[in-house]
């Protein structure tokens, strides 16, 4: 049998991040308006959402993250939120399964965070990028119609940069570039 591929209604995306060297990896789909009001109505307030269309949206990190002050170890979770008027649970939640497949099991949560809702210009289409990058951190933001909510993210880097180092420099192949790198980043770091 034969399925003709033809253009979804909510296509698929990745946004990718590295925050430290830490990479941070956001698959979801990306539904747009149309003319429907969106939270409080398509989405409701209070309810599970898998934060997209179709399967969900699956966020994955490469090593361990900091989320508003909360550790969450390097693995792969589905994210989720539970939208509302002036603020949004983000939920991370173990399953790797379509929400749409398993029902929703607060017993997997692995973290969740209470983020104040932003009043933005509209934007048709879902939408999930990073802002404010710097040298360990970034905001991840989720923005559609009039809300956009902001979970900042932290991968300090410093100890496991010093630790690549130790590898590098102790390879018989070191080069020089690897000395200038290693001194270069313990003088940014502040690292003595």
């Amino acid at each position: 049998m034969i399925i003709p591929k033809l253009p979804a209604h909510s296509p698929k995306a990745t946004v990718e991040q590295t925050i430290g060297i830490t990479d941070v990896k956001v698959d979801h789909a990306r539904p747009s308006a149309k003319g429907r009001a969106i939270f409080g109505h398509l989405v409701p307030f209070g309810s599970i959402w898998r934060t997209a269309a179709n399967a969900g949206s699956y966020m994955s990190f490469d090593g361990p993250v900091i989320i508003e002050g909360t550790s969450v170890p390097a693995g792969t979770y589905a994210l989720l939120s539970i939208p509302g008027p002036n603020e949004w649970t983000v939920v991370l939640n173990k399953t790797t399964k379509s929400i749409l497949a398993v029902p929703y099991d607060e017993r997997e949560n692995v973290a969740s965070f209470q983020v104040p809702v932003q009043q933005v210009d509209f934007t048709e289409t879902f939408t999930v990028g990073f802002e404010h990058l710097s040298t360990d951190a970034a905001s991840l933001f989720l923005a559609w119609e009039t809300t956009k909510v902001v979970l900042r993210m932290e991968a300090p880097a410093t100890e496991q940069g010093l630790k690549n180092i130790d590898e590098a420099l102790a390879e018989p192949d070191a080069t020089p570039g690897n000395y200038h790198n290693a001194a270069a980043f313990c003088l940014d770091r502040g690292v003595r």
